[in-house]
């Protein structure tokens, strides 16, 4: 016989350091050949122990929203310390057992032997009495008495005879005996109509009509109806199939290179440093340093002079006079003559009246992405003058991504938030300028927190809508 081993005692319950899980990917891939670090460890050996004092102190495992519980099977609900049996497979992941009774039923594992077998010998005594034990009377049962009985038999025997007296009692009519008046009626067989049309109405406008070549219905110029080759198809003037598996394929086929995006001119990937993947550069990073941060493993530092902060919501910026990043790049000098670029970025809300230009290009067309508190602006220049236009009043905090568009071609500037075009525009453009570079996180001041840049990726050409809807 095996003897439990000090159930109680749980591995890291009081680390040293902060114990890492080590993400979805890496826990089902497992080790390979390498030295796993401590903290890992003590969060595998954590998580074990963990559950099996969960275990012992509940006698099953509690409900978990990650669990495909299969049909019959036992939990515990937290919620109010009752164990529960599944009735369904893969019930809801939502709801906690207690709140859905309609998957989860209370289990009687909770009651004690003695309690289920007092209640069993009272249930039988119960149905081995024959003596109405429930002194159910018949109002009770909203049922009639015999008396009453015997009232309502004469009473309908007095109704029967005189119904019987009368002359054609139930108004029978032609259609009951297989004839159809004009007033209408009812077939029983097959009907059919010679001109292949029938009418719904008080005209032919709205019908059911069959030809050689279909048959639809028809409401005025509209069809809805099944051509000859058994295709369904709708007509408002122009004939259109409806969609299924094989049209949607074919259309699929030919939709899906007009979203194709080729790559990118110039890729930066600042989630994971300040380095140039595409393109030419350089990229180049400047700071006062001692700003804290939490890097991509957790662990809370302090930034060194000169050294980005890379954090799981990409390269963090407080303000442009303690952070600066630059992107150089290469043109004509004077700035492509179509381009898209395109910023993913981590918008934090923070309402300290500051404002912080995520993307700056120091382009001719000068073209910024602003943040105030929660309103996004889009700033650029024309011939005239600098042009201000709120993108949204209500930006809300988290992952965005920022594109601007100019087709040289038609002199068109687009903006896009998410993908979606949220503003165009044919303008005048200024006389072209020399192009040095593209900043990031610039701001009038030090702002009260930090904001984050992830990826930015440009193209010598103007996306489509349909390509940008992609990004």
């Amino acid at each position: 016989m095996t003897t439990a081993k000090s159930l109680g005692r749980v591995w890291a319950e009081t680390p040293r350091d902060p114990i890492r899980d080590p993400g979805e990917s890496k826990y089902a891939l497992g080790w390979i050949a390498e030295i796993p670090t401590y903290q890992v460890l003590n969060f595998l050996h954590n998580r074990i122990d963990t559950n099996i004092l969960a275990l012992a102190e509940r006698g099953v495992f509690e409900w978990g929203a990650d669990i495909d519980y299969k049909k019959n099977a036992l939990c515990w609900d937290e919620t109010d310390g009752r164990i529960y049996v599944s009735t369904v497979a893969n019930p809801s992941k939502v709801l906690t057992p207690s709140q859905n009774p309609s998957q989860w039923t209370a289990s009687s594992i909770q009651i004690p032997a003695s309690h289920f077998q007092q209640l069993a010998d009272s249930i039988n005594a119960h149905l081995t009495d024959y003596s109405n034990p429930h002194k159910i009377s018949a109002a009770q049962l909203s049922a009639y008495t015999k008396a009453q009985i015997d009232t309502l038999v004469a009473n309908l025997q007095t109704e029967l005879n005189t119904h019987k007296a009368a002359s054609n009692p139930h108004g029978t009519d032609a259609d009951d005996v297989g004839a159809v008046p004009i007033t209408g009626g009812r077939y029983t067989g097959t009907v059919y109509h010679d001109s292949n049309i029938l009418g719904i109405g008080t005209n032919t406008a709205n019908a059911v009509q069959a030809a050689s070549s279909k048959i639809f219905f028809k409401k005025g110029t509209l069809e809805l109806g099944i051509d000859a080759a058994g295709e369904p198809y709708f007509y408002d003037g122009t004939k259109q199939y409806l969609l299924n598996e094989e049209l949607f394929l074919t259309i699929k086929k030919g939709e899906e290179v007009n979203y194709a995006v080729p790559l990118p001119d110039l890729l930066c990937n600042f989630q994971s440093d300040i380095n140039v993947y595409a393109g030419t550069g350089p990229n180049t990073f400047a700071s006062s340093g001692g700003l804290t941060y939490v890097n991509k493993e957790g662990i809370t530092k302090t930034a060194a002079v000169d050294e980005p902060r890379i954090t799981q919501n990409g390269l963090a910026l407080r303000g442009s006079s303690l952070e600066m990043l630059k992107t150089y790049r290469a043109s004509d000098g004077y700035g492509f003559t179509s381009f898209t670029d395109s910023l993913e970025v981590y918008a934090t809300i923070m309402n300290d009246g500051l404002y912080i230009n995520f993307r700056e290009d120091n382009a001719f067309l000068r073209n910024i992405f602003r943040l105030t508190g929660s309103k996004l602006e889009f700033l650029y220049a024309n011939n005239a003058g600098t042009v201000y236009v709120t993108l949204t009043n209500n930006l809300p905090a988290g992952r965005h991504n920022f594109t601007v568009s100019f087709d040289g071609t038609t002199n068109t500037i687009s903006a896009y938030l998410d993908g979606v075009k949220a503003y165009s525009a044919v303008i005048t453009p200024p006389a072209r300028t020399g192009w040095s570079f593209t900043t990031f996180g610039l701001t009038p001041g030090v702002r009260s927190g930090d904001s984050y840049v992830q990826r930015f990726r440009s193209w010598a050409m103007c996306l489509t809508d349909k390509q940008v809807s992609t990004l």
